[in-house]
């Protein structure tokens, strides 16, 4: 599902690659949220949500199954919102 829904999703914001997507985002100044999409099955409505949401609110299926593009991509964990990091990553190098 993710995967699918990852490439849904960049496909609605005009991009071919998630990654150019979110630089694209961040580049372009402050926003307050990142683009999400509904993960329920033949649901695509999308919108911007907080970058840890995985809860958000589809206004199409009524329901709270917009994921955001951060969440979609693994850079959040399903389990409490936490960063994953790869093993040997330092979470403070920059």
């Amino acid at each position: 599902m993710t995967e699918s829904k990852l490439q849904t999703l960049t496909k609605i914001e005009g991009y071919d690659d998630p990654i150019a997507m979110l630089e694209a985002e961040f580049d372009s100044g402050y926003r307050p949220g990142v683009p999400g999409i509904c993960s329920n099955p033949g649901c695509d409505y999308s919108k911007d949500v907080e970058p840890d949401s995985k809860s958000g609110w589809c206004e199409s299926c009524e329901s709270n199954t917009v994921v955001s593009t951060i969440f979609l991509l693994g850079a959040i964990s399903q389990k409490g919102g936490k960063p994953i990091h790869r093993k040997g990553e330092n979470p403070n190098d920059t």
